[in-house]
């Protein structure tokens, strides 16, 4: 779905939260940088621009290339109301690529797997692609502005209460992302980290002449036992058990 329909099913209390690549001034909202990213050209590994392109590397896993080296190509384009489309206009745009057809294709996905395929050139960002499972290979390649950058954030109603396991999931998103420099503090992360501690104390203090292990405690707060340890400990210093 688009930016704006998450939007108005997190309004009309459909959803908890979502990830979103724009923003809203609606004074409702609080929004929390995820990571970065940025747009790049999805192609088949056999395609002969591969051949002679700059190799990927750990540091640079997406080479810069002049999308206009495409031109006279298909481009497998998303339907213009969706936010990817904006972005991928911008890169067409600065790089003045033209393409010889265009392919219209809501899912990203989709457009990815045909682009491996050989049918055409797709455009996605690269956080979300390099996690599509591809049967053909791939090389995806930077495109438009070397400067430009497109930021996520996870977007709540102000003020409302989060489960932990929220927390939890924003926690495995950054650790599988480049995270965003700027650091904001989110209330809805404090609220849930303290949550968390005060939960573990409970269940301490409830069950103290027990023997007590992390896995017990997890499973009661339906949590992984890593998250609530790595929690615990930066809000306490300490880890739950030790405490």
């Amino acid at each position: 779905e688009s930016t704006e329909q998450m939007i108005r099913h997190l309004l009309a209390g459909e959803l908890d939260f979502a990830i979103v690549n724009e923003y809203s001034s609606h004074p409702l909202l609080e929004y929390c940088p995820l990571y970065e990213d940025y747009m790049v050209a999805v192609v088949s590994a056999g395609h002969p621009l591969c051949t002679g392109a700059a190799k990927k590397s750990r540091k640079d896993p997406c080479p810069r290339i002049d999308l206009k080296r495409f031109n006279g190509e298909r481009f497998i384009l998303q339907k213009p109301d969706q936010s990817s489309r904006h972005y991928t206009d911008l890169a067409i745009a600065y790089d003045h690529a033209e393409p010889g057809q265009v392919f219209l294709l809501e899912n990203l996905e989709s457009a990815c797997q045909l682009a491996a395929e050989g049918y055409g050139i797709a455009f996605n960002f690269y956080q979300y692609m390099k996690n599509f499972r591809y049967p053909k290979p791939v090389r995806c390649f930077r495109i438009g502005n070397p400067a430009d950058t497109t930021s996520y954030s996870i977007v709540t109603l102000k003020g409302k209460q989060t489960l932990p396991a929220m927390e939890e999931l924003i926690l495995l998103l950054r650790e599988q992302s480049e995270p965003v420099k700027i650091n904001t503090g989110c209330s809805f992360e404090s609220t849930s980290k303290k949550y968390v501690v005060d939960q573990i104390v409970n269940y301490f203090e409830d069950h103290y002449s027990e023997k007590i292990s992390l896995d017990q405690i997890a499973e009661n707060m339906y949590l992984s036992p890593f998250y609530i340890s790595r929690i615990f400990k930066s809000e306490t210093g300490d880890t739950p058990i030790r405490h």
